[in-house]
């Protein structure tokens, strides 16, 4: 048990938690249901799930999902407080607590997303020392009657200094739901999942993940408008039947050329915000 303030102290989640945490965490979105119902089995079991509880009670009244991307690089999400104890102070301090969290275990940046509608959480961060790298618009992709694509799979092949998207959004990318600097070694490990393809000779590259059995998304894409063509293509030939989607950075060449590739917003956008730790 930690505490983190005069009312709540911060414990490891547990199974018993999940009803009663879902429970009024859907009632925060209008009506809508919180995705929290489907991701806690799979949070409480990496072991960095907390919650908040106001000692003696044990009630989970607050959530908090902290991360360590890799030894520089710290993350957190899934913060959620019970509408009892908003407007008290209770989100400034779990995001301080975050913080200390990752100074803790060696992290150079701690980095956190929201929606971009999410003026509270802009306004706090910024409050807190956080700045905003940029920003993600979801799009869904629809691939074009490309020719058959020759595909290759090593990374070796890749230039990340030659990479524009990679370059405009400052060396970030969008994987495993949440931002991380594209590295080699992390080129390395997605090349290693079967994450990677690339068109011959390496210039047009896109690292597609799993997000559901019929849902894949392209977490990073480099290449022009026929390159581009020629991937999706690729990848519909793949996976037949699979929806295809991107978070595409504000700013990028990939953003522009959405019209012209007939890929369609969602309307959900998200923004980043990092701080040094």
């Amino acid at each position: 048990m930690t505490k983190i303030a005069d009312i709540l102290s911060l414990r490891p989640a547990r199974a018993a938690d999940r009803d009663p945490a879902v429970a009024w965490c859907d009632t925060l979105w209008d009506g809508q249901p919180d995705y929290i119902r489907s991701t806690w089995d799979h949070w409480q079991a990496e072991g960095n799930l907390l919650v908040g509880v106001e000692p003696p009670a044990d009630d989970p009244l607050a959530l908090l999902r902290m991360r360590q991307l890799s030894p520089g690089e710290a993350w957190f999400g899934g913060l959620r407080i019970h509408p009892r104890l908003q407007g008290r102070g209770v989100g400034r301090q779990l995001i301080a607590f975050a913080v200390e969290w990752a100074r803790a275990r060696g992290a150079r940046t701690l980095g956190y997303m929201t929606e971009t509608s999410n003026a509270r959480m802009h306004h706090l961060g910024a409050a807190l020392g956080f700045g905003r790298p940029g920003g993600i618009i979801w799009h869904d992709l629809a691939p074009a009657g490309a020719p058959a694509a020759e595909i290759e799979r090593d990374p070796g092949r890749i230039d990340l200094g030659l990479a524009a998207n990679l370059r405009a959004q400052g060396g970030l990318y969008f994987t495993g739901w949440a931002v991380q600097r594209l590295d080699r070694a992390r080129l390395d490990r997605h090349a290693a999942a079967g994450q990677l393809v690339a068109l011959s000779g390496g210039q047009a590259w896109a690292i597609i993940e799993e997000q559901a059995p019929d849902l894949l998304y392209v977490s990073h894409a480099e290449g022009g408008a026929d390159d581009l063509r020629a991937l999706l293509a690729w990848a519909a030939r793949a996976r037949p039947g699979a929806g295809l989607s991107s978070p595409l950075w504000e700013g990028t060449p990939h953003l522009a050329l959405a019209r012209e590739l007939g890929w369609r917003p969602t309307g959900e956008a998200y923004s980043i915000f990092e701080r040094p730790v």
